[in-house]
C-alpha cells in the first residue's frame, strides 16, 4: 500500500497538472482570435482590474509541504498603449498557513504559523478580442515582494527570521465577458514566482517537523485560479 505522503504527493502532482493544462488551453486560445478581420479595440483609455484567487504551492519541496494557499487579492490600473496592448502598476496580497492538522507540538499544541505576501510591480500586458464583448488577456507583472510571518511558535528559543524581500515574476491569463460597455467579469489562472528559498529554520518551524536538504533548494512558486473583475476608466475619443 502507499504511504499517505505519496499519496498526498500523487495529488498535488495531479491538481498541479490540471492547473497548467488549464493555463496552456487558455493561452493558446489567443491562437484563434485572428478570425475576424478587424477585431474590436479596448475603448477605455484606462481600466482597473480586481481578481480574487487560490493559491497553490509548488515549490520548494518544504513550502509546498508545510504551507496550503488561503486566498491572494490582486490588482492592476493600467492605460492602453496600441493595437490592445496595456501598461500599469500591480498588487498582489496573498495568504498561506500552515493546516492545523499538519504540525503538532510535542504538548499538542497545533502550529498557527501564517506567511503574508505583498507583491507590488508594472505590468505589460495584451487583449484578444474572440467575440464582440468577449476577450482573452495575458500579462506579466515584476516587482518586489514584501513577504511577512505571523503566529511563530517555538519549542527551544532561536533566533526568528520573520520578514524578508524578493524580486518576484507573475504571468496571468484570463477570460473576460464584458457584461456591458464598461464592466465584465472572467476566469483566471496566474503563475508567480518569488526569488526567495523558503527556509523552515527561519522560523523554527524545524521543531516541528523534519526536512531534507532537498526540501530547502529551489525558490518559492504558486499557482493560483480564481476569478476577475474589468471596469473601464475614461472612455476614448473618438478620431
Amino acid at each position: 500500500m502507499q504511504s499517505n505522503h505519496n499519496i498526498e504527493k500523487e495529488k498535488m502532482y495531479r491538481s498541479s497538472g490540471l492547473y497548467i493544462l488549464t493555463f496552456l488551453m487558455l493561452f493558446l486560445c489567443s491562437f484563434s482570435v485572428n478570425g475576424q478581420d478587424s477585431p474590436p479595440v479596448q475603448p477605455y483609455k484606462y481600466d482597473m482590474r480586481v481578481n480574487g484567487l487560490i493559491p497553490h504551492p509548488m515549490s520548494n519541496n518544504g513550502f509546498t509541504g508545510t504551507f496550503i494557499g488561503l486566498f491572494t487579492f490582486s490588482g492592476s490600473i493600467n492605460t492602453q498603449l496600441f493595437d490592445n496592448f496595456y501598461a500599469g502598476v500591480y498588487y498582489a496580497n496573498s495568504m498561506f498557513n500552515v493546516p492545523t492538522d499538519k504540525l503538532v507540538a510535542s504538548n499538542g499544541y497545533r502550529i498557527s504559523t501564517a506567511l503574508q505576501m505583498n507583491c507590488m510591480g508594472l505590468n505589460l500586458g495584451h487583449d484578444y478580442y474572440f467575440s464582440s464583448n468577449g476577450l482573452l488577456s495575458t500579462s506579466i507583472s515584476l516587482g518586489e515582494d514584501y513577504s511577512k510571518y505571523n503566529g511563530i511558535e517555538t519549542i527551544t528559543p532561536v533566533k526568528i527570521t520573520d520578514n524578508y524581500t524578493a524580486a518576484f515574476a507573475n504571468a496571468t491569463c484570463s477570460i473576460i465577458w464584458l457584461l456591458e460597455e464598461h464592466m465584465g467579469i472572467g476566469f483566471q489562472v496566474d503563475y508567480t514566482y518569488v526569488a526567495h528559498e523558503f527556509n523552515p529554520y527561519d522560523v523554527a518551524l524545524n521543531q516541528f517537523k523534519g526536512y531534507s536538504g532537498n526540501d530547502l533548494k529551489g525558490n518559492t512558486s504558486y499557482l493560483e485560479f480564481g476569478f476577475n473583475v474589468y471596469l473601464g476608466i475614461v472612455k476614448k475619443k473618438k478620431k
